[in-house]
């Protein structure tokens, strides 16, 4: 029996329940690229052991040349869309460290630039609205994530055209921007299997959703209906059964900055430029 182990992000246990259903003549084991990075004797003394090794881009130089030279390596980029969730960034304090609130590390730019700019709950409340999210761009970031995820996945030869178009007739197939659902990662489990030299089984049924006990994101209902799929703002807690609406959410991300105050908390470099984009074309028309 073939041995494939894999070292991805999140989508680590995903790919390897999808390649262990898919084919059962597979032995498949996974680390999580943090885990990973933390024992990196062991993942190099796994991946010799291993006869195909499905990595994320840049893990390979952590094994050595001459045992990736070795093996049969796929490479599966990371799976990033914000077109659901354009309004969703990371904050971080001076020291480059991700904030984390009660509800997880995802926030909204919309409440984090209304916070520091000294707005109230109830002003921030009222720039959850359409008008403010086309002043952002929201509406013109489904296209450009769109292409960025093809173009990121078939720069490593693998096409999701086909697969997009089917994941987009089921609704919003993103939890949050890095987290897809479970029939997303199961079907690129099958391409994976492909790409090794596998025969999949043809079973349709992914196995257990591992991102669903995760923070869930809302799309926007304003969003949602230019991405033709059903909107909401109720956010769901991470690993609670807990969820909460759009005042409760900024409320409590309103505590979280406040308890964080002096920290120079900022957006990541990723978003600074929705920061920016805040600050000029929102609180510039309002007057804040």
């Amino acid at each position: 029996m073939s041995k494939v182990l894999v070292v991805s992000n999140c989508a680590t246990q995903g790919l390897v329940a999808g390649l262990q259903l898919l084919c059962p003549e597979l032995v498949v084991t996974g680390y999580e690229i943090g885990a990973a990075r933390a024992a990196p004797q062991k993942l190099r003394q796994d991946a010799a052991q291993s006869d195909i090794l499905v990595l994320l881009p840049g893990v390979a130089p952590l094994l050595g040349a001459e045992l990736v030279s070795k093996k049969t390596i796929v490479t599966v980029p990371t799976f990033f869309f914000s077109g659901y969730h354009p309004d969703t960034v990371y904050i971080e304090n001076a020291a480059g460290q991700q904030l984390k609130s009660e509800y997880g590390a995802y926030h909204s730019m919309i409440c984090f630039a209304a916070h520091r700019a000294g707005l109230s709950i109830s002003e921030t409340l009222r720039l959850y609205r359409g008008k403010v999210y086309q002043d952002l761009g929201y509406f013109e970031e489904w296209d450009q994530q769109k292409s960025l995820l093809l173009d990121s996945f078939r720069s490593h030869h693998i096409e999701l055209s086909d697969l997009f178009l089917s994941w987009v007739r089921g609704g919003c197939f993103m939890y949050t921007i890095n987290h897809p659902k479970a029939r997303c990662i199961f079907d690129l489990s099958r391409h994976v299997a492909r790409r090794i030299g596998a025969t999949p089984l043809a079973f349709d049924v992914p196995p257990r959703d591992t991102l669903v006990v995760g923070s869930i994101f809302p799309c926007y209902p304003e969003i949602a209906e230019a991405c033709g799929t059903q909107g909401s703002l109720l956010f769901k807690i991470d690993n609670q059964n807990r969820v909460l609406t759009l005042p409760q959410y900024i409320k409590l991300c309103f505590d979280c900055y406040d308890s964080q105050a002096g920290t120079g908390m900022r957006p990541a470099k990723a978003f600074a430029d929705k920061m920016a984009r805040f600050e000029e074309r929102v609180l510039g028309r309002i007057g804040a």
